[in-house]
């Protein structure tokens, strides 16, 4: 009787001193990739029309990469930080 009740504390103990914890999901590679850079001209002389439509394509690759640092932010603040 007294090897079970030391054998069971033994296990109860070493089971809190080795926290064991859930495995880590993976992020997606989505979350991972780098931004694109934001396009430029090359030319010196530029039409209205030609410098709205690169204002236009760098606002979109601004608020994607915006989407993908929050989205990136979310994912490690519920997997991450609360087992911290």
């Amino acid at each position: 009787m007294k090897y079970v009740i030391l054998l069971s504390a033994l296990l109860l103990a070493g089971c809190e001193t080795f926290k064991m914890g859930a495995p880590w999901p993976n992020q997606s590679q989505e979350v991972i990739k780098i931004c694109e850079p934001l396009k430029t001209f090359d030319q010196q002389q530029v039409s209205m029309a030609e410098l709205i439509d690169l204002v236009q394509q760098n606002y979109q690759l601004y608020h994607l990469c915006k989407l993908n640092n929050d989205s990136w932010v979310k994912w490690y603040n519920t997997h991450w930080k609360k087992e911290k």
